[in-house]
């Protein structure tokens, strides 16, 4: 299936997930799909100095009990034959999965026709702690940001001869619309860095503020022990809620949750949210029946059972702290009240 429309609509958001990495792969392939010269180019930058003149590229790829690859290219070199095979794995919102990539060497070891195997990590800021083993065939292992794929689609239309398809040329410029979009291709300037600095201790005071505001009415019954702060997160954890139930509640701002579902992209501002926060395997579904919550966002731990959010603002004032602060009161008695404190 190497129409682009018809792999992207395989991907439609259904209840409760929002396939966001899945839609940038088939993005992603469906540009290097218009165009052998930019194939090629992107094959030879990841796994530089090979030179290499055919690339044949899917998605989705199965391996055998490893589990699906995102990406899966295959290379050759016309001049010595020389066979490569690059398995990539794309993550946006989803954390890293040393396991996952452990599956994928395994399977890239069993590749016995090609010369040279890489696995591919990309990421927007997490730096994968994976370090391939060293059993033989080498897998080697390549790290890189999305910002990194980004800069280097820029400088591939940079240095392009005029006479390259131009539907490969504006589907290259409307991906990297979509990166900037999804904030997969920032760059930090001297600029934002001072400004940074400058706001950083005021901001955070003043949020903190605001979270101890409602920290303050967030009473629970004697002997549930202290509740904790993350001034990592800007985020408050309660103990268990109740003797019989396991469940605490989790409030505060989320800053890189861009899911069109959770934050406010017109804006650039946090996501403020309320969490209902387990263990494994626990069910509060007779407790929460009446909550009008939605499951967690895609890509946060199974332990978020049920979350509510900030959805959209409309900001008509300077001033966003009675906003927050009504929000988060309104989600505290709400919560309170499904749990019966």
């Amino acid at each position: 299936m190497n129409n682009l429309f018809l792999r992207l609509f395989k991907y439609r958001p259904r209840d409760g997930r929002v396939p966001q990495e899945d839609f940038f792969t088939e993005a992603l392939a469906g540009i290097l799909h218009a165009s052998l010269p930019l194939r090629v180019g992107f094959v030879n930058w990841l796994i530089a100095p090979h030179q290499v003149s055919y690339v044949h590229i899917a998605t989705q790829r199965v391996l055998s009990d490893s589990g699906r690859v995102d990406l899966w290219i295959e290379a050759r070199s016309d001049r010595d034959k020389v066979r490569h095979v690059i398995a990539m794995e794309n993550k946006i919102s989803a954390p890293v999965d040393d396991v996952q990539l452990r599956c994928y060497e395994s399977q890239l070891r069993r590749e016995f026709t090609f010369s040279t195997r890489t696995l591919v990590c990309v990421t927007r800021h997490e730096r994968p702690t994976f370090e391939t083993s060293l059993c033989k065939p080498a897998v080697a292992f390549k790290p890189i940001r999305w910002h990194e794929v980004a800069d280097w689609l820029r400088s591939w239309l940079s240095q392009q001869p005029s006479g390259l398809s131009e539907l490969a040329v504006h589907l290259v410029r409307e991906l990297l619309l979509l990166m900037e979009e999804w904030r997969m291709a920032i760059h930090l300037t001297a600029n934002d860095l001072a400004a940074t600095t400058r706001h950083r201790t005021s901001v955070e005071r003043h949020l903190l503020q605001l979270l101890d505001e409602v920290y303050a009415e967030c009473v629970l019954p004697d002997g549930q022990g202290n509740w904790s702060y993350s001034q990592r997160y800007l985020t408050y954890t309660s103990p268990w809620v109740t003797n019989n139930l396991e469940a605490k509640a989790e409030f505060g701002f989320d800053f890189e949750r861009d899911d069109a579902d959770w934050s406010v992209p017109q804006t650039g501002l946090p996501s403020a949210y309320f969490a209902v926060v387990g263990t494994e395997g626990t069910d509060l579904t007779n407790s929460l029946k009446d909550l009008d919550w939605a499951p967690a966002p895609e890509g946060w731990p199974d332990k978020y059972l049920r979350a509510k959010q900030l959805g959209s603002l409309n900001v008509t004032g300077t001033s966003l702290h009675p906003i927050y602060l009504e929000f988060f009161r309104a989600a505290r008695e709400e919560l309170w009240r499904a749990l019966g404190i």
